[in-house]
């Protein structure tokens, strides 16, 4: 079972980030501790609870990605935050990507929104371009096995 070693490893992870002192001055530490801390926690109880509710058993499916996960955060902190082994302005560390998320989540919102406003314009002309084009084909005589021109 691999669940519960998952488990361990973000709980190892989270006490890593929380007692270790930071090299680099980041922020957002006590962040990114409490969210390893409760992913950990999340997959015990997920763990301990599959045998009284199953459908919590599905979560031991990704354990091992779960897993690998957590030893990446780790060791990600490791080399940035707390080592500074890797340079600061081309190797942020995970407290840097948590900022941007937490200042910045109206613009990267908005941004969301748009590029799929922008997706779907796109989706719509394409499939109303490949409707024209499969009537005129049709219209000719053609068929889907047939020879293949581009609406002409």
């Amino acid at each position: 079972m691999v669940s519960p070693i998952a488990a361990g490893v973000w709980l190892a992870a989270a006490a890593f980030i929380l007692l270790v002192p930071d090299v680099q001055d980041v922020d957002r530490t006590e962040l990114l501790g409490g969210l390893a801390a409760a992913l950990g926690g999340a997959q015990l109880v997920a763990w301990l609870g599959g045998r009284v509710l199953p459908p919590l058993t599905r979560v031991g499916y990704w354990a091992p990605w779960l897993l690998v996960l957590g030893v990446w955060i780790a060791g990600w902190e490791a080399v940035t935050a707390k080592l500074d082994l890797l340079p600061l302005p081309f190797f942020a560390s995970p407290q840097a990507f948590i900022e941007v998320y937490t200042d910045d989540w109206q613009r990267l919102g908005d941004s969301l929104l748009h590029s799929l406003l922008l997706l779907g314009r796109g989706y719509i002309i394409g499939a109303a371009a490949g409707f024209v084009c499969g009537r005129r084909w049709a219209g000719r005589g053609g068929s889907a096995t047939g020879r293949t021109r581009f609406c002409g």
